[in-house]
């Protein structure tokens, strides 16, 4: 793994030119994704998916907000979309070192087993080698059978991993 920066956060304007940010759907068309979701297409939901869509990694609450524009949304209701995503399946949690809370895209339900790791010296996000990941998802996956096999229903994971990289 290098030091290099995987995850990066793009105002509006930087996304429009991130090829990345198209892959998401087809045509960027984040108004599905909310109604498969079950929720109703509202400009504020837009913005934060497309927000979390071009910065092509995790991102926190405040750098949603700071993102969207307070004149989109405040950041109450940037705290209500992401629980509203979260609970729906459309972001995935996660957590830096320090406890501050994370949210990611979910592009497909395989997302759901996507793992990295954070620097604890430069709070950069970068994706685990697919070796790694394979093998998680492998006994995660076991684990999340077991548990419904034992009467547990929405059954969920966080695995985080830290590190300092000299």
């Amino acid at each position: 793994m290098s030091d290099k920066v995987t995850t990066t956060y793009m105002s509006a304007s930087a996304k429009k030119r991130n090829p990345e940010s198209e892959s998401i759907l087809p045509n960027g068309d984040m108004s599905s994704l909310v109604r498969k979701a079950g929720l109703r297409v509202t400009k504020p939901r837009l913005a934060l998916l497309d927000a979390l869509a071009a910065a092509g990694g995790p991102m926190s609450i405040e750098q949603l907000h700071k993102t969207v524009g307070g004149d989109t949304c405040d950041l109450v209701t940037v705290y209500r979309c992401m629980g509203a995503f979260e609970r729906s399946g459309v972001v995935a949690r996660s957590y830096f070192h320090d406890g501050t809370t994370l949210f990611r895209l979910v592009k497909a339900d395989t997302d759901r087993y996507h793992y990295h790791v954070l620097s604890k010296t430069t709070n950069q996000v970068n994706p685990l080698d697919s070796s790694s990941s394979a093998k998680i998802k492998q006994v995660v996956q076991q684990v999340e059978r077991a548990l419904r096999d034992q009467g547990y229903t929405d059954v969920g994971h966080i695995v985080e991993f830290f590190g300092t990289k000299g």
